[in-house]
């Protein structure tokens, strides 16, 4: 896997943060449920060499958001997540950089 500093890490989310990127929206899901579909479609992103994926979380208690974070933490396959930082999805939206096949 190639190595990319913090500051190439940051400028690939912020690209697709201001464009648009593959999607997941989990928001009303369960967080057992949440995590199933967050791994599958991290695996369906990577088959199809998307390197930024946008987890939609919601606000709410922060309960899913929190849990998508820490299971983030722990994916040898995520290089890279953050909050947005874009008005209207700050809290409910993280950005996600996966590790590239190639």
């Amino acid at each position: 896997m190639k190595e990319f500093s913090a500051n190439e890490m940051e400028a690939m989310i912020w690209s697709d943060e201001l464009g648009v990127a593959p999607s997941i929206d989990l928001h009303e899901k369960m967080i057992e449920n949440a995590l199933i579909d967050l791994e599958a479609r991290i695996h369906h992103s990577m088959m199809r060499s998307e390197q930024v994926i946008k987890i939609i979380h919601g606000g709410g208690t922060g309960k899913l958001r929190n849990a998508i974070h820490e299971w983030l933490e722990t994916q040898e396959l995520v290089l890279y997540f953050r909050d947005s930082t874009k008005p209207g999805e700050a809290g409910n939206v993280t950005y996600a950089l996966l590790a590239s096949l190639r």
